[in-house]
This record gives structure tokens, sequence and C-alpha cells, in this order.
């Protein structure tokens, strides 16, 4: 009982630090935001519009690669999609694997093994799928060619069965380099209980 109670204790010491980290890094980014704001209708109002129709392109470009990456990520049906998912981000989008993103956003799907070999992936067993619902990004730095954006997705998860549902909201900091590929990804889930569609009630 002692261990399980400690172990119980770190857990929670552990999810606290990163509810904090999350809300720091949210009330830090909100004040971005609001700078950014004011730094984009100063160069819409006195920049060229060459300049102005660049930044657009580039943006929309990012939003369509940060996209496909938001989907790698939370569109998964099975252990293997899921796990293909993980390859994808590690080998693809050079995200190590001992990173935050795959030891904590998507840590690896455990795998039971009884006492004739025969594997149960967890992910299998509950029957789990999960697909991305809308994302909206918001621009909050661009230094020379490098921009940095805030992505706020809706994660959408089900039974196999269909008879539970459930969204929850992840965060995304991307960075994009001058090329349009993804240079940094990092990740947090929301600290908001998920809500179950099936039952209407806090999941």
């Amino acid at each position: 009982m002692g261990v399980q109670s400690d172990a119980n204790t770190n857990a929670a010491s552990t999810q606290g630090a990163q509810i904090v980290e999350l809300e720091s890094t949210l009330g830090a980014l909100a004040q971005q935001q609001d700078e950014n704001v004011v730094a984009t209708t100063a160069l819409a109002a006195g920049a060229p519009s060459g300049e102005v129709d660049i930044a657009l392109e580039r943006m929309a470009a990012d939003d369509e690669a940060i996209g496909a990456l938001a989907d790698t990520m939370f569109t998964w049906d099975s252990h293997d999609t899921y796990e293909a998912a993980r390859i994808t981000l590690s080998d693809e989008y050079n995200l190590a694997k001992d990173g935050a993103v795959l030891t904590g956003l998507m840590p690896a799907d455990p795998v039971n093994v009884d006492a004739e070999g025969t594997e149960y992936p967890y992910i299998d067993a509950a029957g789990l799928n999960s697909s991305l619902g809308n994302y909206a990004l918001t621009v909050t730095s661009v230094t020379a060619t490098t921009y940095e954006y805030l992505v706020k997705a809706a994660v959408l998860a089900s039974s196999t069965d269909g008879s539970t549902t459930a969204s929850r909201v992840t965060v995304l900091m991307v960075t994009t380099d001058e090329a349009g590929n993804i240079s940094e990804v990092r990740g947090w889930a929301a600290p908001t209980a998920a809500r179950s569609a099936a039952t209407g009630e806090v999941a």
C-alpha cells in the first residue's frame, strides 16, 4: 500500500507540475498574442502589400503542414496505427523518441503478455479510437524566416462500438522554418477533463 501511495503521490505531483506549466504558458501566449495583433495591424497598415501577401502565403502553407502533423498525431484506431503515428513523428518530423511529445503526450502503448506469450495492447483491448477535430492556430512570434504557432486542437476519442465518445483540447507549440518544414513541436493536454458525449458528464 505504501508503494502504491507513493506512486500515486508522485503521479499527482507530476500532473500538477504539468498543469502549472501549461497554464503559465497559455498566460504568456495570451499576452504575446495581444502584442502580435497590434504588430500585425501596423504591418498591414504600413508595409508594402507584397510583404503582407508573402506573409499570408507563408501562414497558409504552414497551416496545411501543421494540420497534417496534427492529423498524424491524433488520428488512429488501433495499436498498430497509433504506433505507426509515433514512428512517423520520429522519422519524418524528427521528434526525439525520448522527448516530451513521444514520452508524455503520445507515450508508447502498453502491451500485456500472458503466459503463452500472447500480446494484448492496451488500445486494442480497450477498443480506443481517436481523430482530429477542428484546430486553430495563431502566430506567436516571427523571427526572420522562423514562425512559431500556438495550435489548439480538438481531439475526439471514442470506443470501437461507438457507445461512448469524448473530446479534449490539446495545445501544441509548433515552429516552422523558411522551407516550410516543422522544426520543433511541443505539446500539452489541456488541464480540463474530457466531456463524454454518451453521458453528458465529465469523464
